[in-house]
């Protein structure tokens, strides 16, 4: 668990992964500096054996945070649950039976559904993701076209698998749980539970919520370029014009006017895709300046 600044929510989400059916687990608190009481409420939980405590010198970020609680963990599997967010009392001897399901540790991600619910505890959407997309198979490809949404939040997975992907990218403030999936999603095989195991706290001051829209698609922009240097052929496959798309959205958001034309230039299908995206989302780019 990343913590920062969220006294009012850590010591529920805290107690509902203490009061998990399946109990064998380490629960890794790392505070990224808190300027509240967060870490005050978080240590008040010490004395059950199962917390362990960790702090950040000075404020480093939720990447920086959470790599240094997977590098600081001691279990075999790992789950990770946001500070201001609960788990169901069953999420992890679910998706423990999951990835045990052959009588040892199968090399996969088991993500769950997940349900929101807002500041005030009230449950907004019961289930997030419909029994299509949880059959949809989790790729690279799909992740970039948005045909798929698994919460990062949700993933179990075996240690040794977060390792060798390389962690999250610390240069990154915001979306990095996107760009740590999309590598996951090159190298082991998604599985996921229909059952909303998790509840995501729709915070209006959260990270997400208050970096400004423009921004979000600049780095989604990024993340996906990056991604399409690794995995060129993607755009020749047959999902290539939904990435086409997808690209066009971004820029159209961030008002990229002279990147589109390069990419025009580059490759004159995206024309067509430029055309498709302005009338389907024309209005992007006046919503993302003025949040």
């Amino acid at each position: 668990m990343a913590l920062y600044n969220e006294e009012r929510y850590v010591a529920q989400a805290i107690e509902s992964v203490l009061n998990q059916t399946y109990a064998n687990f380490e629960l890794v608190i790392v505070d990224d500096k808190s300027k509240d009481r967060s870490l005050e409420i978080a240590r008040g939980y010490e004395a059950d054996g199962r917390v362990r405590i960790l702090t950040n010198s000075e404020n480093r970020g939720v990447a920086y945070t959470r790599n240094k609680g997977v590098k600081q963990s001691k279990g075999r599997l790992i789950a990770f649950v946001d500070s201001d967010d609960v788990y169901r009392k069953d999420k992890l001897e679910l998706q423990i039976q999951e990835i045990l399901r052959e009588g040892s540790y199968k090399d996969e991600v088991v993500y769950t559904n997940y349900y929101k619910f807002n500041e005030e505890g009230e449950i907004t959407t019961p289930k997030k993701l419909e029994p299509t997309r949880i059959d949809t198979r989790v790729t690279v490809s799909a992740l970039i076209r948005e045909v798929v949404d698994p919460m990062f939040a949700t993933l179990l997975c075996l240690r040794e698998t977060l390792l060798e992907v390389g962690l999250f990218d610390e240069t990154l403030r915001i979306r990095e749980d996107y760009e740590f999936m999309l590598r996951l999603a090159r190298i082991r095989l998604f599985v996921g539970i229909l059952e909303p195991l998790y509840g995501y706290r729709t915070v209006r001051s959260s990270m997400m919520h208050s970096a400004p829209m423009r921004e979000s698609y600049r780095v989604k922009l990024r993340i996906i370029e990056r991604q399409l240097q690794l995995n060129p052929e993607l755009l020749s496959g047959a999902d290539g014009a939904e990435i086409r798309r997808q690209i066009a959205k971004c820029l159209i958001a961030i008002r990229g006017y002279r990147s589109a034309f390069t990419y025009t230039l580059k490759d004159p299908r995206m024309l067509g895709d430029f055309y498709y995206c302005y009338r389907r989302h024309g209005n992007l780019s006046q919503r993302a300046s003025s949040t």
